[in-house]
């Protein structure tokens, strides 16, 4: 890089570190009006006098601490502001999890036990999995009579959440409820995209005996099966124009939410059950990480790199180590350790309940304390 080229990109990565100078500058004042106290003898003191009354030169002399004391505050406030002038390319590493969210869109989905109807419950929700999962990919499945894939895996999580809105049981071609289908489905888009780990989250309102063991041959060993529960056991008639949907014998459909068999399925492929709640404790019990998993197979090198700014800060702590070594030299920081193991406690038995401030005095004045005290 040219010298021209650094100069134009250099920067301090944390420049609100240069407010810890605030104090430095308070020093500096400090010791000018001192100075300045002692010079203003020369007003009032003759000046041949002066030489032998005043104590300039061990003044003088006794300022070079404070003057190396501002010097590596300075250059500890640039150090932790972090200047660069370099970008240097670091590798990116992406969680490799994948989930494919399985959503019922048969008509039952549209009873309104839960408020304003199960689809809508069904759809926050859908979107509350995708902001509750920052990385990894995820994939969408639609099913009713048939099934159909929204979008494969994917890390782009704001196109599937604008497809959300849409999903609707006039969108599919034909009516019914085939989960097993679905789950067909979802496993083939975990296959292809060679995901190290799966999961499928299956948001639905029923599950019929039938569908037990189809949903189950439809499982590879290393997919998990999470189920989502929407509805209520009471159920609820599905609103239709000008009234509720019928059977063929004309009695009102009320469609109801069968807990025991979801949870019978999930108990039989070691997955997990949970109904829908109106905060977030059932995303994350459903998509809780497997504590058997192991990171390595989960998290991979990507072939992506971002250019970050390399922080020198750490290159200026160098200039320090001089006046570290002569402040050893002069004591400073022998009298910092020796403050410092004041404060520990002591290792003898009879001075464990000494005080700090009784530290520093003799052993008459601690007894003469003691008799005050009886």
């Amino acid at each position: 890089m040219l010298i021209s080229d650094a100069l134009q990109a250099f920067h301090f990565l944390r420049p609100w570190w240069f407010l810890a100078l605030l104090p430095a500058i308070g020093i500096v004042v400090a010791l000018w009006l001192r100075h300045y106290r002692r010079s203003s003898w020369h007003g009032v003191i003759n000046p041949s006098l002066l030489h032998y009354l005043t104590e300039d030169k061990t003044f003088a002399k006794t300022q070079w601490p404070y003057l190396g004391l501002l010097l590596a505050w300075l250059i500890s406030c640039m150090a932790l502001a972090g200047p660069t002038w370099l970008q240097i390319p670091q590798p990116v590493h992406q969680k490799q999890e994948a989930l494919v969210m399985v959503l019922d869109l048969s008509w039952s989905m549209l009873a309104e036990d839960n408020q304003p109807s199960r689809l809508v419950r069904a759809r926050h929700k859908m979107r509350d999995v995708l902001h509750y999962r920052d990385e990894g990919f995820t994939g969408l499945v639609v099913y009713a009579g048939d099934a159909h894939v929204v979008s494969p895996l994917t890390d782009d999580v704001d196109t599937l959440v604008n497809f959300i809105p849409a999903l609707h049981p006039d969108i599919m071609p034909v009516a019914g409820n085939n989960p097993a289908l679905a789950i067909q489905l979802a496993q083939q888009l975990l296959k292809q995209a060679n995901s190290p780990s799966g999961q499928i989250l299956l948001i639905n309102d029923s599950l019929e005996g039938v569908d037990l063991e189809a949903v189950a041959r439809q499982l590879s060993p290393d997919t998990r099966l999470s189920i989502l529960g929407v509805g209520t056991e009471s159920g609820a008639p599905i609103s239709s124009s000008g009234g509720f949907l019928k059977d063929q014998n004309g009695a009102i459909i009320v469609p109801k939410l069968n807990p025991a068999k979801m949870q019978a399925l999930a108990d039989m492929t070691g997955g997990r059950y949970r109904g829908l709640t109106l905060d977030e404790s059932d995303i994350h019990f459903l998509l809780a990480d497997d504590e058997l998993l192991d990171f390595d197979d989960v998290v991979r090198l990507t072939q992506h790199h971002v250019d970050q700014w390399y922080d020198a800060g750490a290159w200026l702590t160098l200039l320090l180590i001089p006046w570290l070594v002569f402040s050893f030299r002069r004591g400073y920081l022998l009298l910092l350790l020796f403050f410092i193991a004041l404060e520990s406690p002591s290792g003898r038995a009879d001075e464990q309940d000494v005080s700090w401030i009784e530290r520093w005095q003799t052993a008459d004045q601690r007894g003469a304390v003691a008799m005050d005290r009886q």
